[in-house]
């Protein structure tokens, strides 16, 4: 029907290419059967669709956020779709999500105490040696206002200034 020249860009197949083909043609041959699937028997509005792989011309699998809205296109049926690619989004989120477990790794296994809390005086952790040091059993009973806290710690500020609480 149409390709718009965002499409041919990042997908690198050319307009005729593209319009020779399938939404099947630029999957893997393993996520068809869930396309399929997920192909509705009668098109309503607007359809988030989720995360799906796509293969590009030279074979790289990325990763996009389909949405769809059937339209009338021509005098057919149609559906105008957004594939925005999240492949890159979704690598940060993965490494994030492994940087994360590494620092909470370190941070539990330290035989200082280390106690977090925002900027507005909520606390946010207190590491097992903390709550041992403190004599609290659970990380549950350390969480409450620093206030509560304040004739036990002598807080400090990232740069080193001891901060007095109200």
């Amino acid at each position: 029907m149409a390709v718009n020249e965002a499409a041919v860009r990042a997908y690198q197949y050319s307009r005729e290419e593209f319009l020779a083909m399938t939404i099947k043609d630029i999957r893997p041959a393993e996520d068809i059967p869930a396309l399929l699937k997920s192909i509705p028997d009668s098109p309503g509005d607007l359809d988030a669709a989720g995360i799906w792989r796509h293969r590009k011309k030279d074979g790289a699998l990325i990763d996009v956020e389909i949405t769809s809205h059937p339209l009338k296109f021509a005098g057919r049926n149609a559906e105008i779709v957004l594939a925005n690619d999240v492949t890159e989004r979704r690598r940060a989120e993965v490494l994030w999500r492994q940087n994360e477990a590494r620092l909470q790794t370190i941070v539990e296994s330290l035989t200082e105490g280390l106690v977090v809390s925002d900027l507005h005086g909520q606390l946010l952790h207190f590491n097992p040696a903390a709550r041992e040091m403190h004599g609290f059993t659970s990380l549950e009973e350390c969480l409450r206002h620093l206030n509560e806290f304040a004739n036990i710690f002598e807080l400090a500020a990232v740069d080193g200034d001891v901060m007095t609480i109200d």
